[in-house]
């Protein structure tokens, strides 16, 4: 399943029923999300597997460990599909990826984005860090949206590895989807 919306971290766990292995493959704002959820399913016995964190922090708005508090208020205070736009971009690194990029992306409006920014800042005030332990990190070296430097310092104790990409690491995904 793919995880998108983060307004609620509510969770239908009908969806994970039947497997037998669980791999986590979480990027952006999901690796928080899915800090938040993975421990209660955890405790529920899911078969979870290597739990990956693709270029996001526990700390998804924090000035040392993922984006600072300034520029993400700032994304919101401005949201429009201009700055959305510039954003994506900013994201992909670069026109021809992030034409990629679209062609997966979920349909969204400004407002929904907008709402679901509002509802990760209540709920990153609300939820205290989360103890959950991954498996490994990866870390793009050109990431414009998590410094390198903020997520280095928030993997400090987790195993993980810098790469050559953007925020948006497509290739980097599907090669370990391909592993897994």
């Amino acid at each position: 399943i793919i995880a998108y919306d983060y307004t609620t971290l509510a969770l239908d766990e009908n969806l994970l029923r039947g497997y037998q292995e669980i791999q986590i493959f979480a990027w952006s704002m999901g690796v928080w999300a899915a800090a938040q959820v993975l421990p209660g399913l955890k405790s529920r016995n899911y078969p979870l597997g290597t739990c990956t964190a693709i270029n996001g922090t526990t700390f998804p708005i924090d000035d040392e460990k993922g984006i600072p508090r300034q520029v993400f208020k700032g994304t919101l205070a401005t949201l429009s599909e201009r700055t959305l736009d510039k954003f994506r971009l900013r994201m992909c690194g670069s026109r021809e990826i992030l034409q990629h990029f679209l062609t997966k992306a979920p349909r969204r409006d400004i407002e929904s984005l907008r709402k679901e920014l509002t509802a990760i800042e209540k709920q990153v005030a609300k939820y205290s860090d989360t103890t959950f332990q991954w498996d490994q990190a990866y870390i793009g070296r050109e990431d414009r949206i998590f410094s390198p430097e903020n997520q280095q310092r928030a993997w400090k104790h987790t195993p993980h590895r810098f790469v050559d990409a953007d925020h948006y690491p497509e290739k980097l995904v599907q090669e370990l989807l391909l592993q897994s």
